[in-house]
């Protein structure tokens, strides 16, 4: 008698089992993923370049716009524009050509580069930045090619 009442305890014990694991829901039988991003828990995890709750953002978009503020040289327009999902350009009046930065979250990276002021002077430049909302600042650290002279050039601007 005490082997079936044992028998049946453990029955009881894996039908209820069965019963309360079936019917537990699929945290993300409802979420959509874009850009190739996977769900976990009922939450997506985006690829490189992407954000959003459905990854459905390019990273590097948050930053397109026109900055007014001002910099070493004074007042001054600051225009990112999205190359990439990950990369951006930024045009600087007085500069010939645009400097390019990589994005990751908020934050821009300017990797080593060379840039001329359209006088016939060439600089080494890098440095990094940041986005807050509406208001971006960057730091640049330019090195003139010919004297070795250096510069460092903070931005401070809003959209």
């Amino acid at each position: 008698m005490k082997k079936l009442i044992f028998l049946a305890t453990i029955s009881c014990i894996a039908v209820f089992t069965t019963f309360l694991f079936s019917c537990q829901k699929d945290a993300c039988a409802n979420v959509k993923c874009q850009h190739g991003g996977t769900c976990s828990n009922g939450l997506c995890k985006c690829p490189t370049g992407y954000e959003g709750n459905s990854c459905e953002r390019k990273i590097s978009d948050k930053f397109v716009g026109t900055y007014i503020g001002t910099d070493c040289d004074g007042s001054a327009a600051y225009i990112l524009s999205a190359t990439s999902n990950t990369t951006v350009d930024l045009k600087v009046s007085g500069l010939s050509r645009g400097m390019h930065a990589s994005v990751s979250g908020n934050s821009l990276a300017f990797s080593k580069q060379t840039i001329d002021d359209g006088a016939g002077n060439y600089y080494s430049v890098e440095g990094n930045g940041n986005l807050n909302g509406n208001s971006l600042s960057i730091i640049l650290i330019a090195v003139e090619i010919g004297s070795g002279d250096q510069q460092t050039c903070a931005f401070n601007g809003s959209k």
